[in-house]
């Protein structure tokens, strides 16, 4: 998308950019290799930020994927610890819909 979009303009990053009338401000571009996990067999031509706000209630859905990138010097095993112990405080904290669920960690590569 930033080259059939944007031109490869390297002066994307920090802009505001509208989508559906909403404002984003572009923080990264990907390298054109980069393959993330297709949804919907199709690979996405961008990310945008999950907007929560208000939907505290909502605590019975399932199946969010979030991307990140581990801490320097943070392992793989490590993360995944400090994920679990969140899962079984907000278990501990809403028995009637986290308690036995848990948070899992996978390399992208995978």
């Amino acid at each position: 998308m930033w080259q059939r979009v944007y031109g490869g303009d390297p002066g994307i990053l920090g802009k505001t950019i509208r989508l559906d009338d909403e404002p984003y401000t572009v923080i990264g571009v990907v390298r054109p290799d980069f393959h993330s996990v297709h949804i919907l067999g199709v690979q996405p031509d961008l990310w945008i930020p999950l907007a929560l706000a208000g939907r505290e209630n909502e605590r019975q859905k399932r199946g969010l994927a979030v991307y990140g990138r581990l801490a320097e010097g943070t392992s793989l095993s490590e993360a995944q610890a400090a994920m679990s112990t969140v899962a079984e405080r907000l278990g501990r904290e809403f028995p009637e819909t986290n308690e036995g669920w848990d948070a899992r960690l996978v390399p992208i590569q995978d």
